[in-house]
């Protein structure tokens, strides 16, 4: 007799549910570092060697991230694939030497020629990551065996420009030894020179011009090393740097006055916002007006990687330079958004919930409260919100609707877009937006609008225009929502575009690209 459908389809479940189970069998082991029952269950189970576990990951990946080289050589010696990729196309290869495992790294070049490979999201080769990771005998291993030194990430750095920026004096020579060049820019046009003047690297500066670097190149945006280092309050910096021939006057810092930082409004065609202010060298993202326009907040990442709020107030009609954030600064904090009534500030952090503790390895959702012209304590929303897994990207209706980007057991991708209401004094569980908003992809930095109308959010997805596209999707009066709709080559280029974020007065869209806040007319997402 001929099955049915509903059979093999029950029979189909059965055996994937199985495999599943297997797979996160042999991957439990391995993150425990048992490799007793490693050995046990490759023996019964041996097409489990690189079985697929969370977020792509092979077991051998698994046991990298874990730190078991026990259990990473022993797959080694098994034949496990270097090759494999995780959902976001890192190898185990770029992982170990991010962590500095020189040895090991040197069995898996043995195994497998990807020396230079940048199959990944970030384009990372195996260098940029040794780099990364300040693991200088990695990197001096690499280079040895003929690692390109000149390779560009997917945000435009060479490792050069990667050590340039942390400050890394001891990596700069390696790399220097190893054939890296001192030429090379960012995409902004900046040399090392500029970002050790952008960072307060003092030492660096001073080696960087006992090599004869051009001291007055500028960026492409007009940035000396000696204005940005000005600009940043340098001074000890500005006095090297016009020793070596740098201009002694300097023009003054600009003053904002006015609605929007005194920003002339942009038209269809998005626009920088306050360059050499609010986007300048360093790496900014988010925007976020209080509704009387009297304070803007947006982030910045730092040279450790960890990234601050920071504020600005309009005093009269004249506003303060930007500063960090008397709530933050200490951990990690992003994504500030501000309600519609200006009572309330929600944020993404890695902060504990007891004070002066060590720092999360995830990202929840907190809130503070308006206090006079400052901001309350924050406090953690907790569960069902918040989980051990990571939250970002909170954004609220007019109502008190909360959106947020989220890693749990339901994801169909990495992070999904989540939804949960505030009733009774407390937040009901998060529900999963599905499809067509969420995919497979990694779906993010969703802005819902005030009125619940539409979503905007950042996504990689076919027919995009490069790294991270804006699309937007409409909801209907049965809660439902339209397949996603790029904004098209007017917002979104080859680059990153992330972190969108409305005007309090929804005249105009802000977003991030590639590191720098821009804004546009809010009238493009009317568009056909």
């Amino acid at each position: 007799m001929r099955p049915s459908r509903r059979w093999l389809a029950t029979a189909l479940a059965l055996l994937l549910g199985g495999a599943l189970a297997m797979a996160a069998e042999i991957h439990d082991a391995v993150a425990a570092g048992n490799l007793a029952q490693v050995k046990e269950i490759l023996a019964k189970s041996p097409q489990l060697l690189n079985a697929p576990g969370e977020y792509n990951r092979t077991p051998l990946i698994t046991a990298v991230m874990s730190r078991r080289m026990d259990v990473v050589n022993y797959l080694l010696d098994a034949g496990a694939e270097v090759s494999a990729r995780d959902q976001e196309g890192m190898t185990a290869l770029h992982m170990v030497c991010f962590l500095g495992q020189t040895q090991v790294a040197e069995r898996m070049l043995g195994k497998w020629s990807g020396i230079d490979d940048q199959e990944n999201v970030l384009k990372y080769t195996p260098l940029h990551a040794a780099v990364r990771g300040s693991q200088s005998p990695c990197v001096k291993m690499l280079l040895g065996r003929g690692a390109r030194p000149n390779l560009r990430s997917a945000e435009g750095f060479t490792p050069m420009l990667q050590a340039a920026w942390r400050g890394d004096i001891a990596m700069v020579q390696i790399l220097l030894t190893g054939g890296a060049s001192l030429t090379e820019t960012d995409p902004m046009g900046n040399t090392a020179l500029h970002l050790a003047a952008l960072n307060n690297h003092t030492q660096l500066v001073e080696s960087l011009l006992a090599r004869k670097m051009a001291v007055n190149t500028p960026n492409q945006r007009g940035g000396t090393a000696v204005s940005i280092a000005a600009r940043e309050g340098h001074t000890g910096i500005v006095q090297m740097l016009q020793a070596a021939g740098a201009p002694k006057t300097l023009p003054p810092a600009p003053v904002l006055q006015g609605a929007y930082l005194g920003q002339t409004p942009p038209g269809n065609t998005p626009k920088l916002f306050a360059p050499g202010v609010v986007s300048t060298e360093k790496r900014e993202l988010n925007a976020a007006f209080t509704p009387d326009g009297k304070e803007f907040l947006y982030t910045v990442q730092t040279m450790s990687g960890r990234y601050q709020i920071m504020t600005m107030k309009r005093q009269g009609n004249r506003w303060s330079r930007p500063e960090v954030a008397a709530f933050s600064g200490t951990y990690s904090d992003a994504d500030p958004f501000i309600t519609a009534d200006g009572r309330q500030l929600y944020f993404s952090s890695n902060r504990p919930k007891e004070p002066k503790g060590a720092p999360k390895r995830h990202f929840d959702i907190w809130v503070a409260t308006r206090e006079g012209d400052g901001w309350s304590a924050p406090r953690e929303l907790g569960t069902p919100v918040n989980t051990t897994g990571n939250e970002f990207y909170p954004t609220l209706t007019r109502g008190g609707t909360l959106y947020l980007q989220a890693e749990r057991a339901d994801a169909r991708g990495l992070r999904d877009i989540y939804r949960a209401s505030y009733r009774n004094g407390a937040w009901t569980r998060p529900q999963n937006l599905g499809e067509p908003v969420n995919s497979y992809a990694l779906e993010g930095d969703a802005l819902i609008a005030p009125d619940e109308s539409y979503l905007i959010l950042s996504v990689t997805r076919p027919g995009g225009a490069g790294l991270g596209d804006l699309w937007i999707s409409r909801r209907n009066a049965k809660g439902g929502w339209s397949p996603l709709r790029n904004l098209g080559r007017a917002v979104n280029t080859a680059g990153n575009e992330q972190c969108p974020a409305l005007s309090p007065d929804g005249r105009y869209l802000f977003f991030t690209r590639d590191g720098d806040i821009y804004w546009v007319d809010a009238r493009i997402l009317n568009a056909p």
